[in-house]
């Protein structure tokens, strides 16, 4: 079997759909692993973010290579996916293999599947944090298979980056010809500034958005003022548009201000952010929800930090993990822990800040530092070995959204097989390597296959394979019709699948 390739497509599908009517639903106890061995291949420990104790008394052992290997929609434990890998993968190798088990997410309709990924993720990334802390597991020994939706899990898991700013002409009118196993995408187009001033609050019912009631009625008083005769001693001077925005705004900002340093309480929030800023909210404008809910709970103190959900009577325990000295709040790990003073240096160039000090930092720099150190999301940091991603899934995302799906710097090194590109599968390449093997379309075989899953299952069939076979050979190619034609029979060579992945 020889892996060939073709011109990729942009799949900007609109994640509008996805991101509205139905929110990521489950909790971290909802996720079952199921850990296997070379002497149990068959027969599984069933472990779960609570019970993690229980590995104590099993063949794990974590100075071995470990194999997360993680499922799509509909899947759970026993499917095809899992069984023909780990079952072929321990006949080969003396391993640790964790089966992720997310049937009770994954089980639901699409959406509601798709939404609960970055979350999945997130709650994969605790429990390895939690086998590196009770068992000294090793990051840089751990490895992800992930099929579909799984795939893109694993990007989730183990992620360390912040998406650039884009902008619409980002990826759509550039080049998207594939080469067999690598892609650089061209660079994104510098962002559109947007300003935004924040108004002050109405002492009535009234508010801002389109389509409120205040704003029909101010909409009509505006009307009846420029139809009606001025009223006035004479002589009167009209007043530039220019004048008018920038006195007004002015007085926006004046009352902005005072409503701010007037309300009680929210010292956090204030030591952090004494005024309204123009230049933090530009920037922001174009992060994810899921980033900007991070950002927001660190500048206002209302968090998932030790400290925060301690005052809840969430945690008992409130010290920082870091330093174990103070308690674990946001001023603490952004300001002063000295556990963590070597990545303030190396993130803001300072060992020690004060809250004051984020006015002038970026808000990129910020999230970088919080992701770094691990607080959040896919608290891994990009320091495991290896992803496989299988068929990535492609319904419901996008080429210029990084922040939820798969993508060439989620660890040291990402291999992608596409078999179901542009229908079930992400057509693009987003790894280190990218595999189209028959194209990376359709798959032999497989018929008509309207919907596309026998092509998209093949890749992991593929991946079980060259785990037997040592792997497929796939050269450098600017098109699959290049490839049949014979063209590119001296080009460099790649091989896909396998145990270890080719690196070249």
């Amino acid at each position: 079997m020889n892996a060939s390739l073709f011109a990729g497509n942009d799949l900007d599908i609109d994640e509008e759909a996805s991101n509205h009517s139905i929110p990521p639903l489950g909790r971290a106890s909802d996720l079952t692993y199921h850990f296997y061995s070379q002497r149990h291949p068959s027969h599984s420990i069933k472990i779960r973010s609570s019970t993690l104790d229980r590995l104590h008394n099993t063949d794990f052992q974590p100075r071995k290579a470990s194999l997360f290997i993680i499922h799509g929609w509909k899947n759970h434990n026993e499917s095809d996916v899992n069984y023909k890998i780990r079952e072929t993968i321990l006949s080969h190798e003396d391993i640790n293999v964790f089966v992720v088990d997310w049937s009770p997410m994954a089980g639901r309709n699409y959406i509601s599947a798709r939404n609960a990924v970055v979350r999945v993720g997130q709650y994969v990334a605790d429990f390895i944090k939690d086998l590196k802390r009770e068992f000294g597991l090793k990051l840089n020994e751990v490895k992800f298979v992930g099929h579909s939706l799984g795939a893109h899990i694993c990007g989730n898991a183990v992620r360390n980056r912040i998406t650039p700013p884009r902008n619409n002409n980002s990826v759509g009118d550039k080049q998207v010809i594939t080469c067999d196993y690598e892609i650089d995408f061209a660079d994104y187009s510098p962002p559109a500034i947007i300003r935004y001033r924040t108004l002050p609050p109405l002492a009535s019912a009234s508010v801002y958005p389109l389509g409120v009631e205040g704003n029909k009625k101010a909409d009509i008083l505006t009307k009846q003022g420029t139809e009606s005769v001025f009223k006035g001693p004479e002589p009167y001077f009209g007043v530039t548009a220019s004048a008018a925005k920038t006195t007004i705004s002015g007085w926006a900002e004046g009352k902005t201000l005072t409503y701010w340093s007037e309300l009680p309480g929210l010292t956090h929030s204030k030591a952090f952010l004494p005024k309204p800023s123009e230049k933090i909210t530009r920037q922001i404008l174009e992060w994810s929800r899921s980033n900007l809910r991070i950002l927001t709970g660190l500048l206002t103190g209302h968090c998932r930090l030790r400290y925060h959900l301690g005052r809840m009577g969430l945690n008992q325990q409130t010290d920082c993990r870091f330093c174990c000295v103070e308690d674990k709040t946001a001023e603490h790990i952004l300001c002063s822990c000295s556990s963590l003073e070597r990545l303030r240096f190396d993130t803001f160039g300072f060992t020690n800040l004060e809250p004051i000090d984020f006015r002038r930092i970026s808000p990129n720099s910020t999230m970088n530092f919080v992701k770094r150190c691990g607080l959040y999301g896919a608290a891994l940091g990009g320091r495991v070995d290896r992803i496989v991603g299988l068929d990535p899934a492609g319904p419901l995302f996008t080429v210029k959204n990084k922040d939820n799906r798969l993508d060439a710097s989620d660890a040291h090194f990402v291999q992608v097989i596409h078999t179901n590109g542009g229908l079930l599968g992400f057509g693009v390449a987003m790894g280190d390597a990218d595999y189209f093997p028959n194209g990376g379309r359709s798959q032999n075989g497989c018929g008509m296959d309207l919907t596309g899953s026998c092509a998209h299952s093949r890749a992991y069939a593929y991946y079980a394979e060259s785990l037997r076979s040592g792997g497929f050979v796939g050269r450098k190619c600017g098109s699959y019709s290049d490839y049949t034609k014979g063209r590119c029979d001296g080009n460099e060579a790649s091989v896909m699948g396998g145990f270890v992945s080719d690196k070249r």
